[in-house]
């Protein structure tokens, strides 16, 4: 059996999240703040302000203002503010739905960090691929994930999305291994685990325990929390 010698990480669901999609940790945190809407009227809200955020570049931005500008861009999508001078922080309201999406992910990214550290000690080399709009290696940069990293492909800056398999085959290239010396971790069966599988690479599908199937074809392995990467990969 080929030695495992790389592990690429899924962002936005993965690392910071737990395989909780971030369309439930948004409507949780309006729950919490007191907004009311109905399930399939935020989702709408919730795609709008991702085609929207797709067009941007935001390098340089930190995960608290990106936040903030995924909520008021849902937030102009549900009718409830003006776009564009209406400020995100304007009322306690909003930033209370920033606050608490800001701090689970956060919560996980802080604990991820130890993670990645301890894969990083088996002399795995380390990866994050990831659709994201530019900003990738300053959030990572931000919670101090960037010492323990190799590669760093973000979407936006690599002019090329998952599940197009060749950023994955980017990832692959710059860290001089085979698909199957390394294995990929995310949340989403469609634009990682999947496309990842076609390529040659082993999977770790992370679900957010309770929520979809417990297996699936183009799944090696299933997780319901990234520190359970730890047990499952030598």
């Amino acid at each position: 059996m080929t030695s495992t010698r790389a592990i690429l990480f899924d962002f936005g669901g993965t690392l910071d999240a737990d395989g909780l999609h971030w369309s439930e940790r948004f409507a949780e945190a309006y729950r919490r703040a007191g907004w009311t809407v109905e399930a399939e009227r935020f989702w709408a809200a919730f795609v709008a302000a991702e085609r929207a955020l797709a067009g941007r570049d935001l390098r340089g931005w930190s995960l608290r203002a990106l936040l903030s500008l995924q909520v008021r861009l849902q937030m102009e999508a549900l009718g409830w503010l003006r776009p564009p001078g209406d400020v995100v922080s304007e009322t306690p309201e909003v930033a209370a739905v920033v606050d608490f999406c800001y701090e689970a992910a956060a919560t996980c990214l802080r604990r991820n960090r130890s993670v990645l550290a301890q894969l990083r000690a088996r002399s795995y080399r380390l990866g994050v691929v990831a659709n994201f709009s530019g900003n990738l290696t300053d959030v990572c940069r931000e919670f101090g994930l960037t010492d323990f990293l190799d590669v760093i492909l973000d979407s936006t800056v690599e002019g090329v999305a998952k599940p197009d398999p060749r950023i994955f085959q980017r990832a692959l290239d710059r860290l001089n291994v085979s698909p199957r010396a390394c294995w990929f971790v995310g949340d989403s069966l469609d634009k990682d685990i999947v496309p990842a599988r076609r390529l040659g690479l082993r999977t770790v599908w992370i679900v957010s325990a309770g929520k979809g199937p417990r297996t699936h074809p183009a799944a090696d392995v299933v997780i319901h929390r990234l520190p359970d990467v730890l047990d499952v990969l030598p």
